[in-house]
């Protein structure tokens, strides 16, 4: 709303201008003063006053149209006319293709196919603006305007009660149709991304420059989500195949491990709804995740192997970020009816890598009697990983520390004292 007050702008817009589409255009001479001048100039009160001089009317008691609203880091404006003018505004719903919003699209995978030779390094920034951003690839692979399949349906009526309860105590139905599910094309999104993949097995430039990209955008992901629409790039980022290789496990699958878990810390409605959309997702998709997590927890133990100082620091924090999100996984296919099969979880390395019987001990012991155990972490904490081998591992050492915890409370050649109260 216009007003002869210059103080009365909203206190979260900076520099608002006001243009009157009615007037002349200032001159050339207008547009190289400094910004502060110019604003001061196109100011409610400077409008007036410059359109009374002109000898035109100016009614601040008459509607004015917003034609068009622009906003942008730290400035915001808009363009607006009388409405005698019969300008319509601008519906910025559409999205206007003289500039479009840059994605990753079959266009762009096209053009980028094509010239890629001619003009590389004008195509590499491009990638890394798009991979870099995760407001660009949330906005790709986004299905039309598509019902549901059957398939679809068929998983979410089946999800747990448990979940959907949740998610109407947290208002996720004020925006049901959009929250209800992600939107994303699968088949679209693996398509484009292998085809990329392809050119970057042929450029080691463009290989690395889409690793960096990647990386800064896993470590930039925040928890403190606005709406259901940021959740996407948490479906989006497993797909790509770096994502699949362990030995990125710093810089992206750890990062996303975080950021994920993050979410029932910090907005415990939009953790429901991501678990809503993996419910949603096929078996090839949810498998996919689990194992890369399951290469990831192999690979940091087999790095823990090879440099002791560390077991007790940082990679121990790797393995329980990574059997963190195995576990939300995990719960996830057993409250949507199996999911997955169980041994679909297992990690049969364990039994070769990890001294389980140890492991079991350390665990008994911060169990039963509070101490802290030989290590900061217990994969007896997450049993779901165990196959039959290890399970047996479990059994024989147990049953050995209960003989032994038998035998401390009652030694052989002990009596029962004639009170029977004690045994010696």
């Amino acid at each position: 709303m216009l007003t002869d007050n210059p103080s009365s702008q909203p206190p979260t817009c900076h520099g608002v201008i006001a243009v009157d589409l009615s007037r002349e255009q200032p001159p050339k001479e207008a547009l190289e003063e400094p910004v502060a001048m110019q604003t001061a100039k196109h100011s409610p009160k400077a409008m007036k006053k410059s359109t009374a001089e002109e000898g035109t009317t100016y009614d601040k008691n008459k509607d004015l149209i917003v034609n068009q609203i622009f906003g942008g880091g730290d400035q915001s404006f808009f363009i607006c006319s009388q409405q005698e003018e019969d300008l319509e505004p601008v519906d910025q719903r559409l999205a206007l293709f003289s500039c479009p919003i840059m994605t990753l699209s079959v266009q762009w995978v096209e053009l980028l196919e094509q010239t890629i030779e001619d003009n590389q390094e004008e195509r590499l920034r491009e990638l890394e603006v798009i991979f870099s951003s995760s407001a660009l690839l949330n906005g790709s692979f986004i299905r039309g305007n598509e019902m549901l399949s059957n398939d679809e349906l068929s998983v979410l009526q089946q999800s747990s009660s448990h979940t959907r309860v949740l998610l109407r105590s947290f208002s996720i139905e004020r925006d049901l149709p959009a929250s209800s599910h992600h939107n994303i094309s699968f088949d679209s999104a693996l398509h484009l991304l292998q085809r990329i993949e392809a050119l970057t097995d042929a450029h080691a430039a463009m290989a690395s420059r889409m690793e960096a990209a990647l990386h800064h955008c896993t470590v930039t992901l925040v928890p403190m989500v606005q709406d259901s629409e940021e959740l996407r790039i948490y479906l989006i980022l497993p797909l790509c195949r770096l994502f699949a290789e362990a030995r990125h496990y710093e810089s992206l699958q750890i990062p996303y491990a975080v950021s994920v878990l993050e979410l029932k810390k910090k907005r415990l409605w939009a953790d429901r709804c991501l678990d809503m959309w993996l419910t949603s997702t096929d078996t090839v998709y949810f498998q996919r995740l689990v194992d890369i997590y399951k290469r990831i927890v192999i690979y940091v133990i087999d790095q823990t192997s090879s440099n002791k100082q560390y077991i007790a620091t940082r990679w121990q924090q790797y393995l329980l970020t990574s059997l963190s999100l195995l576990e939300k996984l995990h719960h996830i296919s057993v409250s949507s009816h199996s999911k997955l099969s169980y041994d679909s979880f297992y990690i049969p390395e364990l039994t070769t890598k990890v001294d389980i019987s140890a492991d079991y001990q350390s665990w008994v012991e911060q169990q039963r009697f509070g101490r802290p155990g030989q290590y900061a972490i217990s994969f007896c904490r997450f049993p779901f990983v165990f196959d039959a081998p290890a399970k047996t591992v479990l059994l024989q050492t147990d049953a050995a520390l209960q003989m032994q915890f038998s035998n401390h409370l009652y030694p052989p050649g002990g009596s029962w004292r004639s009170t029977g109260a004690e045994y010696v």
